[in-house]
């Protein structure tokens, strides 16, 4: 029997001294309620009517008021299987969670709870959790359990510094080093997120978005500089579905990426790092215009 998390939530904020809602985004699950106390109705008591993106409705349960903080909508998390170690595929659950937006910024986690829910020991839980920390999702607060990385403007500039200062030369290392029979997983990984778009399954995008970037580096001979490059991509996958920047910027994204591309196959090595931080620059300035959590 499946068993559920309350994963999704409003958080109240201040806002010119008055108590707001914020519109959120968990997946393709959107909600502008800005008073569930007052939106009961639908399946129970405690309820609010939201959207999702596709226009069909859906119903936010709120359980239970905790520091400002409403829970909701119940979240399947998939069972431990077989493969790899139960701490692995547990740091891979979550951290696919907290990426996706299941987990919202400031949540908070427990060993307990998570064990519970996974039908595993805390010992696994224990170690995923270090490993997201080490990854920077989460934040440990001592006796609580850890919290969800909460994201600022600050934070996502930060990041992308660090972007600008890598990717630009992994995208030129690619151009002079890359061989012929490497080149066609760019062009797939731009199809695919193409279609995904098409789709509207942005979360799924936003994985090919990483994968991308990914074996981009990959050509460029360095595993070092892969590693790096992965995990900075790691946080822009949850930079870009809380930014909720998708619907508008994804297909100008897949003509940059296509840029990149190509200038990396004609061996090209000051197009590809000029296009890759163009690229990089113009990213950065869709998700400040987006929504970030704080």
């Amino acid at each position: 029997m499946a068993k559920y998390l309350c994963a999704v939530y409003l958080q109240e904020m201040a806002w010119n001294g008055k108590a707001k809602f914020f519109m959120i985004q968990a997946g393709q699950w959107r909600s502008s309620v800005k008073n569930p106390v007052e939106n009961k109705g639908g399946e129970g008591a405690d309820c609010a009517w939201g959207r999702r993106v596709d226009g069909s409705s859906f119903v936010y349960k709120y359980v239970y008021k905790n520091n400002a903080s409403w829970m909701g909508r119940a979240v399947v998390l998939p069972n431990i299987g077989r493969n790899g170690t139960l701490s692995e595929q547990a740091y891979q659950i979550l951290k696919k969670r907290i990426i996706d937006s299941t987990f919202l910024p400031g949540q908070l986690l427990t060993e307990e709870m998570l064990a519970e829910q996974l039908g595993i020991s805390r010992t696994p839980i224990r170690a995923a959790l270090k490993q997201l920390e080490h990854d920077g999702l989460v934040a440990l607060r001592s006796g609580r359990g850890v919290e969800v990385a909460r994201v600022s403007l600050r934070d996502v500039q930060e990041w992308f510094e660090c972007r600008l200062a890598l990717e630009p030369f992994a995208a030129k290392l690619a151009a002079i080093r890359r061989q012929p029979e490497q080149m066609a997983r760019l062009g797939e990984l731009i199809a695919d997120q193409d279609r995904a778009r098409q789709d509207g399954e942005y979360v799924r995008y936003v994985e090919l978005d990483h994968d991308f970037h990914v074996a981009l580096a990959s050509l460029a001979g360095n595993s070092r500089l892969v590693e790096m490059i992965d995990r900075l991509n790691v946080q822009v996958q949850r930079f870009l579905i809380l930014s909720q920047t998708l619907y508008q910027s994804s297909l100008a994204a897949l003509s940059e990426h296509e840029s990149i591309r190509a200038a990396v196959e004609l061996g090209k090595p000051e197009a590809a790092a000029s296009f890759m931080e163009q690229h990089i620059r113009e990213v950065l300035s869709r998700i400040s215009r987006g929504t970030i959590l704080d």
